[in-house]
């Protein structure tokens, strides 16, 4: 919940922050200390602002901290800045100037009248023709450290003898194709010929216009290669009405991407250039009995997605395959996904959801009825540490889910359950402990709110794992 303004902080009293994080620095002798941060929720996503908001707070071994942002200046005080080529300089960026879409480079903006518009570079910029030719060759760098060995750096501080051969391969020409806006050019960093300049700078461009290979669409038998098919079947998506399609592809289809595109835009249909979205996944290595299982589709040996849920069950196989960010590599380890204990995290999780089921179970059997609107008057009594716990992992539910269909991403909400999981089985483990921590206590005001927070994480970890097309047994 939101923190009021009228909350006076105190990093002893956990109502008064809504989370925190600690970590050990060490300082310049190589003392280690600890640092924590305490994170004060100020706004909850509202019609008008989609947002969260937190204030932070840090304090290093016991003592807060509070930064301050201060100027970097000469010897003689002048302002210091960073242009855009790494360098240290008391001129500030002209305000004049407008950065405009990606890799484009700067232009001047006249107060009065329309952007001014660049005159496309020539590869012959800077007498580039001298340099090339008869087996001669430059040298392209990139490295701000090497600025001042350019060609560029020379001529726009009138060196006096300036050596040659050395260019600046960012912004190295600029393109404009059909009148539809200048588009920068680079070049990687390396020595060319006359020949290995024109295959960077086409490769340049293929790039920076969707693609970095030149598409065959028809072979010289006059039959279409794949790609044809491709474009065409995500066309015939588009006209059939699906402005948002999501493909999910291995990541050796990488190159996919830029082709597809490519294509679609080539119809000049109004078709949204990041359409459609892609998420590649990496290869899966399987592992049973401690070695890895051999997977080739040359020698036609693969093991497909029924076997694994014959094995394993469909809960752990997609839990399993949705744990990891689709870009990092998995490992699925049958054996583990078929234990039944907590190194099993959809054993885990499952058993801390029948966990509180039985606490619910037991609690019908022995009272005449659950007050649970008694026990959200009753919220503020619970006070113990594992507890508030289980509440801050609570609060932080909307904002999981959130990210999670935001990016793609159910890893997010995967990791959160076997998080709040652990955080009931600690809870459980203390109640089992010391009877004063138990649920079902004499004292009805605290028992209805233990009761109340038990029914809210039950049904917290029940959404979770349906979501992820899990089941969430009451009984194991």
């Amino acid at each position: 919940e939101v923190i009021g303004v009228d909350v006076e902080f105190d990093p002893n009293d956990a109502t008064t922050y809504s989370a925190s994080s600690s970590v050990t620095i060490f300082d310049n002798g190589g003392n280690p200390k600890s640092a924590t941060v305490f994170y004060i929720k100020t706004q909850n996503p509202s019609a008008t602002d989609q947002t969260f908001k937190y204030d932070t707070k840090m304090f290093v071994d016991g003592a807060e901290i509070s930064p301050e942002l201060t100027r970097s200046t000469d010897s003689k005080g002048n302002s210091l800045f960073i242009d855009k080529f790494g360098q240290t300089t008391t001129s500030a960026e002209d305000p004049a100037y407008i950065l405009e879409g990606k890799g484009s480079p700067l232009y001047k903006a006249d107060d009065l009248g329309e952007p001014q518009k660049s005159t496309p570079a020539k590869l012959t910029g800077l007498g580039l023709e001298t340099y090339l030719g008869d087996g001669r060759t430059i040298e392209i760098v990139t490295d701000p450290m090497q600025f001042k060995r350019t060609m560029e750096y020379q001529t726009i501080t009138e060196v006096a003898n300036p050596v040659p051969g050395t260019f600046w391969g960012k912004d190295f020409l600029l393109v404009d194709v059909d009148e539809s806006g200048p588009v920068s050019i680079d070049v990687p960093p390396g020595v060319y010929n006359g020949v290995e300049l024109a295959a960077a700078v086409e490769t340049a461009l293929r790039e920076a216009f969707g693609d970095d290979k030149d598409r065959v669409m028809r072979k010289s038998d006059g039959n279409y290669t794949y790609f044809v098919p491709d474009v065409a079947y995500h066309l015939d998506k588009w006209n059939r009405g699906y402005k948002k399609v999501i493909n999910e592809q291995g990541a050796d289809h990488h190159s996919t991407i830029t082709r597809v595109r490519a294509g679609l835009q080539s119809l000049n249909l109004d078709i949204p250039s990041d359409w459609p979205e892609y998420i590649l996944h990496q290869m899966v290595t399987v592992i049973k009995n401690g070695q890895e299982v051999k997977i080739s589709k040359r020698s036609g040996s693969y093991v497909t997605l029924s076997d694994i849920v014959n094995q394993v069950g469909s809960d752990a196989a997609r839990y399993f395959l949705i744990a990891r960010r689709p870009d990092s590599q998995l490992t699925f380890d049958i054996d583990l996904a078929m234990q039944k204990n907590n190194e099993n995290p959809v054993y885990y999780i499952q058993y801390a959801h029948a966990r509180l089921c039985s606490v619910l179970s037991q609690a019908s059997k022995k009272l005449d009825s659950i007050d649970i609107d008694n026990g959200k008057n009753n919220l503020n009594k619970l006070s113990h540490t594992s507890e508030l716990s289980l509440l801050k992992h609570l609060e932080i539910y909307p904002e999981i889910i959130l990210k999670s269909t935001k990016d793609y991403a159910p890893h997010n909400l995967s990791s959160y359950l076997k998080d709040l999981a652990s955080a009931i089985h600690s809870w459980y483990a203390i109640g089992s402990k010391n009877k004063k921590q138990q649920v079902l206590i004499d004292e009805k005001n605290l028992r209805d709110a233990r009761l109340c927070l038990v029914e809210a994480t039950r049904q917290v970890i029940s959404n979770g794992l349906n979501l992820l097309g899990i089941s969430a047994p009451k009984k194991m």
